[in-house]
């Protein structure tokens, strides 16, 4: 069954909001592409229990050599943002997580501290709805982040990009990989440079198995 993604831009300040839909359940841990990525059961409990353990943690990390940061929802604070120079914010969250980032319906803003004269910026936001869970389709995400991001540093040569959703452990982290991706990297490479840094990192092994088939597709456009 193909993904039926549609997506739903609604004019607010610094804001963009993509919504996809969800899709049939297709992927199997058993698969051959996940050996590589998935070695066990316990690796996918092992995802619960960092959940568990995570104080959904408000330092940022960022990912050498690149300007793409990982953070959780606890992220959007003011001393990191700036900190980090924070000029774009990619936000990964399930529809009824929303309320957790906005009020009335409008997204809570977000700032940066300019160093030079103390003036509070506003940092342009995009809102992607994405479900955790076995059957959520990344890759029309990661395309159009990696477009989106693209433009932007294209036309902002500072700064860095922060992708958050809530805890950083899988879908950020995910789409930040699938970024890297498209910047060059394969997936392992990738996945190694974002633990160095977030060692609290566990892709879904959906995401898993749909970036490690873009990963071959990638591929097979360098060779030919």
């Amino acid at each position: 069954m193909e993904a039926i993604n549609h997506y739903l831009y609604i004019s607010l300040p610094e804001t963009v909001y993509h919504d996809s839909e969800i899709e049939e359940n297709k992927y199997s841990i058993d698969d051959p592409l996940l050996e590589d990525i998935v070695t066990s059961d316990d690796d996918i409990e092992d995802c619960s229990e960092k959940l568990s353990k995570s104080t959904f943690d408000k330092e940022i990390c960022l990912v050498p050599g690149t300007r793409y940061c990982i953070g959780s929802i606890e992220s959007r604070d003011q001393t990191f943002l700036t900190k980090y120079d924070i000029r774009l914010i990619v936000v990964l969250l399930a529809e009824d997580q929303r309320s957790e980032i906005t009020t009335n319906g409008v997204i809570d803003s977000c700032y940066r501290i300019n160093s030079l004269n103390g003036e509070r910026i506003a940092i342009r936001q995009i809102l992607y709805h994405l479900i955790d869970m076995p059957g959520a389709n990344i890759l029309p995400i990661v395309e159009d982040v990696y477009k989106e991001i693209s433009q932007h540093i294209a036309e902002e040569k500072e700064g860095n990009i922060l992708f958050h959703c809530m805890a950083g452990i899988s879908r950020s982290p995910s789409t930040v990989i699938g970024a890297m991706m498209y910047d060059g990297m394969s997936y392992h490479d990738a996945f190694e440079k974002i633990i160095q840094v977030r060692d609290i990192i566990e892709p879904d092994p959906c995401f898993a198995y749909q970036l490690a088939s873009l990963d071959k597709s990638l591929k097979k456009l360098v060779i030919s």
